[in-house]
């Protein structure tokens, strides 16, 4: 048995999360939780500390106009991955995961054998295995690697992102941890951060993680309702409506000729 093959970053007192993605799993030694950075009281000052100077002045921007996606919270988020997870990428084959995804039990399964992850590591770029768009996800639409139902196939198409399920190969991982030393960039950012750190990027079609809905996935705030309120129902019809825009672990195959 590969041991740890899948991490995942969650804040412990998130038991819900912890419950359902643990579900995926028919044995606890496949999988592993990291404690995530909790930056939810941190303040603008505390983030800034651990940013570049071209990172904090985004910062202000966007605070500015009322976005959080730059926020507090996602800088802890983007520190939980460089310092939790990628950390332990840089040492070793694991998928690197956030608590709001669940995963395919036969990928866990294709991801137990060794030639599997030794392919995928010679292919030295980002491997998503969940993804998401504003824009069409553009794909080769030749297969790089096959196993079982899934195939892996480069990405053509620019502002694909997701930090929710991916693989980096160790050398490819610890050149990201140098390169968000102090924090560039939020973690998800894939464009941003192979504008210094080169490589390409491949998807696993069909996507073997999906998301799952969960009352406190809402943005990086603090906001936080029960599932069964009036006012979450309410928020999932908004989300459904924005999200009509996103193209979430889905492709476009394109010919490269």
């Amino acid at each position: 048995m590969y041991f740890d093959g899948f991490l995942c970053a969650s804040l412990s007192s998130e038991i819900e999360r912890r419950l359902k993605f643990s579900s995926s799993f028919k044995d606890p030694a496949q999988y592993r939780f990291v404690e995530s950075v909790d930056g939810r009281k941190w303040t603008v000052e505390d983030a800034d500390k651990l940013v570049s100077e071209e990172f904090k002045l985004l910062r202000e921007k966007e605070r500015e106009k009322g976005r959080k996606w730059v926020n507090e919270a996602a800088v802890a988020c983007t520190i939980t991955h460089r310092d939790k997870l990628l950390k332990e990428a840089a040492e070793r084959e694991c998928f690197l995961c956030e608590d709001d995804v669940v995963i395919d039990s036969s990928f866990i399964k294709h991801w137990q054998c060794k030639t599997v992850r030794s392919k995928l590591s010679g292919l030295n770029g980002l491997v998503l295995g969940c993804y998401s768009s504003h824009k069409k996800i553009e794909v080769s639409s030749k297969s790089l690697l096959s196993f079982g139902k899934f195939g892996v196939y480069e990405v053509l198409s620019r502002k694909i992102y997701s930090a929710a399920c991916y693989f980096l190969p160790p050398p490819l991982a610890e050149s990201v941890i140098l390169h968000q030393t102090p924090v560039k960039c939020i973690s998800d950012q894939w464009d941003d951060i192979r504008q210094h750190v080169s490589f390409p990027i491949f998807v696993i079609h069909p996507a073997p993680a999906s998301f799952v809905a969960f009352s406190s996935n809402i943005g990086y705030g603090n906001f936080r309702v029960t599932s069964n309120s009036l006012l979450w129902r309410s928020i999932r019809r908004i989300n459904r409506s924005v999200n009509s825009n996103h193209f979430v672990n889905k492709v476009i195959f394109k010919s490269c000729v």
